[in-house]
């Protein structure tokens, strides 16, 4: 059927937290990108992560190829993100040594699913997350952050309500820290299910996203 989408629900463009890459992308200089997360930014249901047709990108290698096309200049990417990690993996200083090492312009992070799984209570995954916030700050003060929600994973064996706790504290750190900014793909998935089954968006039918729900993200 066709459906009007409300689109107050969707995430729309906006620079007022990340415009020192939105600034060098416009003036063509080159750009690093660098992701640490899950198996979701790791892309583990894409089809070519999983090496058959169509052969899709994961979604972070479509935003450097996009944003690379889009502003014709040159976007580098590292992608640190590892299946199966939770937030208290990301604050590590291992991690956050490594992505230091890469000197990236702007952090793409994606934690939650597994913290979810694992029933970690909202105020340990805030205090990960913030952790990581607070090292990147510190210690690359001229890098953005955009932190993603995770899509919403199956309802049958995961908490909405726990989830929307993590998210609620991912809103805080938009509002608190500069240079920090969320893009609420839980939010953007759970409207999308409304008029969708989850199984049409996954790839494992568990949390994981197939092509389809890669393009939201890269839409996001």
């Amino acid at each position: 059927k066709e459906i009007d989408p409300d689109l107050d629900k969707y995430p729309t463009f906006n620079d007022t937290k990340i415009y020192r890459t939105i600034e060098k992308l416009k003036n063509k200089e080159e750009v690093k990108i660098v992701g640490l997360g899950d198996s979701v930014l790791e892309g583990c249901s894409s089809s070519k992560k999983f090496n058959h047709e169509p052969y899709m990108d994961t979604f972070i290698e479509m935003v450097r190829d996009n944003l690379s096309s889009l502003y014709e200049t040159t976007v580098n990417l590292k992608n640190l993100s590892v299946g199966g990690m939770k937030a208290d993996w990301g604050c590590q200083v291992e991690q956050i040594n490594k992505i230091v090492a890469e000197q990236p312009d702007l952090l793409f992070l994606h934690f939650g699913i597994n913290d979810l799984g694992s029933q970690r209570a909202a105020i340990a995954y805030a205090d990960d997350m913030e952790s990581i916030i607070l090292d990147i700050q510190t210690q690359l003060p001229n890098c953005d952050i955009i932190l993603l929600s995770p899509v919403a994973p199956n309802s049958v064996l995961y908490d909405y309500d726990k989830m929307q706790e993590y998210v609620d504290y991912l809103k805080g750190f938009e509002e608190t820290y500069d240079h920090v900014q969320l893009i609420d793909v839980f939010k953007l998935s759970l409207e999308m299910t409304k008029n969708k089954k989850y199984l049409d968006m996954s790839g494992n039918g568990i949390n994981h996203v197939n092509d389809f729900a890669s393009r939201v993200y890269l839409q996001a």
